[in-house]
């Protein structure tokens, strides 16, 4: 049944676990191509455990040495391969959570130093079940785990609703529907009663982000007895919280914010000709693009987003500059001459210094879990999708030529931040400099070719 699965399969060579066989042995099955070598308890022993190779025929005779049996649970393969190199295979069924910590202990030692054994030019496969609770998604150990599989992978899970998010003396309150938000409004009256605090109803407010269906009668809440206003959209912590679940609304208002505080300094600041460039730059980065990207950290941006808030971030340059756009000056001169970033890249710089942090948090803390947590009820439907915060952050690793995959090791090293100096700036600044060159590229490539005057007069003249 296994020979017919891997013929079925292609497979040249399997890794085996739970084979139960006592001592060490191999097993050729002739009419189905394949040979079974195993390593399990001594005689006697208990039909437990045990660990095995399935290698096609057709490649034994190309191997210099059989598969050597380390214990019941670990066994190795050296193939040779192409000009003179070698790779060693490891099948390991590893022992399972209820196991005693000795067992756990000598298995890992003895993996070891099977790992330090092998040359080190030789190219490492480890193959079998280690018991790994690492749920479905596969995106989180891409490399080392395929999507292959029968059924749902072995999980053990923290599952955790969250239905509170707390900041000062504010309260947000979450739920997948009204029933279920209203159940958490009074019980959330009542614990507060119970404390001698009392809920301000006119200044709170229901926003309901439907997903797809709308009802057409809109749902009404009640608190301590009196009904909440609901909303299309309502500021949390400085941001616009919109029921289209989008930031359209919020990055029109950073740009009114940010516009009227240029404004208010444009002329002792910014047209102040006694400051020197340099200090009327730091003064609009500290206060204008600060009012700009407040809470930008958990944008999820589109096109547009960065089109507007580029072409505002340009428009204050110029004005500080003392150009207009019929002066044709490059918006990469523009960057260069007063020595900004855009806004894309600054964007950017924040999400990944925000990431940095999350990532060193606690396993405890909330942020943290979120961000390595996923829905445990819901589907996305087939064709274009939202996109969601996670996309925002590996596009932005990607272009920082940062591997997602890597981004613990990374973030664990306190010399080089995701946004300090270092590497991690190097990635921000060559996405900019890229960015700088392909916008010089393109506009010397429109650059219109113009015919010398006097060319076009002798052509004239030569027809007349």
């Amino acid at each position: 049944m296994v020979a017919a699965e891997l013929s079925r399969y292609n497979i040249d060579i399997a890794a085996l676990s739970e084979t139960r066989i006592l001592d060490e042995g191999s097993l050729t099955e002739e009419g189905m191509g394949y040979t079974f070598f195993w390593k399990g308890y001594p005689s006697g022993g208990q039909h437990l455990h045990g660990v095995g190779l399935a290698i096609k025929n057709t490649l034994l005779p190309r191997l210099a040495e059989t598969p050597v049996g380390i214990s019941e649970r670990l066994m190795t393969l050296r193939i040779p391969l192409v000009k003179n190199r070698f790779a060693t295979l490891l099948s390991a069924y590893a022992p399972t959570l209820p196991s005693e910590s000795e067992a756990k202990d000598s298995f890992y030692q003895s993996l070891d130093e099977a790992l330090r054994r092998i040359p080190k030019n030789d190219k490492i496969f480890l193959l079998g079940d280690f018991n790994a609770r690492v749920g479905q998604n596969s995106s989180i150990w891409s490399g080392v785990l395929g999507r292959h599989g029968v059924g749902q992978a072995t999980t053990k899970l923290q599952r955790e609703r969250v239905i509170e998010l707390q900041y000062a003396d504010d309260c947000a309150l979450v739920s997948h529907n009204p029933q279920d938000l209203q159940s958490v409004l009074t019980a959330a009256v009542r614990a507060y009663s119970r404390m001698g605090l009392t809920v301000n109803t006119i200044k709170t407010e229901v926003v309901c982000q439907w997903s797809a269906n709308i009802p057409s009668t809109p749902p009404t809440f009640t608190a301590a007895g009196e009904q909440l206003s609901v909303v299309p959209s309502f500021r949390y912590l400085g941001s616009i919280l919109s029921e289209d679940n989008t930031i359209d609304n919020e990055v029109q208002n950073r740009i009114k914010q940010a516009s009227a505080a240029f404004g208010r300094l444009r002329r002792r600041v910014f047209q102040n000709k006694n400051l020197h460039l340099r200090t009327k730059v730091c003064v609009y980065q500290a206060i204008c693009i600060t009012t700009l990207l407040y809470s930008c950290e958990a944008w999820v941006t589109y096109s547009r987003h960065i089109r507007a808030l580029e072409q505002f971030h340009i428009r204050c340059l110029q004005r500080i500059l003392g150009i207009t756009w019929r002066d044709r000056v490059p918006h990469s001169e523009v960057l260069s001459k007063t020595n900004c970033r855009s806004i894309e890249a600054t964007i950017t710089q924040h999400q990944l210094r925000w990431l940095g942090h999350v990532v060193r948090m606690p396993s405890n803390r909330l942020p943290r879990r979120v961000l390595y947590g996923q829905l445990h009820h819901g589907r996305r439907s087939a064709g274009g999708q939202k996109k969601r915060y996670k996309d925002q952050l590996k596009t932005a690793l990607k272009k920082c030529k940062i591997r997602p995959e890597a981004l613990e090791d990374v973030a664990a090293d306190q010399e080089e931040r995701l946004s300090g100096s270092g590497r991690k700036t190097v990635g921000v600044q060559a996405k900019e400099n890229m960015r700088g060159g392909h916008e010089v590229g393109t506009r010397q490539g429109n650059t219109p070719k113009v015919t010398p005057r006097h060319s076009r007069q002798r052509r004239v003249d030569k027809q007349n």
